[in-house]
């Protein structure tokens, strides 16, 4: 059973609602007032990778050039992993073929 990504989906909800204040410089910095438990260990990480930072009083905004880097790894993780899956799922099915074939 598959289990959601929850880091990351607190993570884009995070990213996204600074997004859609339009929080992408210094100075255009919103609050971040209710967030769940997962979305303020989000903002945490967040703030740890240099992707939002926080301009004082609790205010935040999107380090554009940060957040860029951030999705780009991520989907590169992603890649890796769905490599790595097609690699282990062919192996699979050639040792199921060379078996059938004997």
């Amino acid at each position: 059973m598959p289990v959601p990504p929850y880091r990351a989906i607190a993570e884009r909800r995070v990213t996204d609602r600074l997004l859609q204040a339009n929080a992408v410089w210094p100075g255009s910095g919103q609050p971040l007032e209710n967030l769940h438990a997962a979305q303020a260990r989000a903002l945490t990480r967040l703030i740890a990778k240099g992707v939002i930072r926080e301009e004082g009083a609790g205010h935040y905004y999107v380090y554009a050039p940060a957040y860029a880097a951030h999705l780009a790894s991520r989907r590169r993780r992603v890649m890796i992993a769905m490599i790595c899956v097609i690699i282990a799922m062919s192996g699979g099915l050639i040792g199921v073929f060379t078996h059938v074939a004997k």
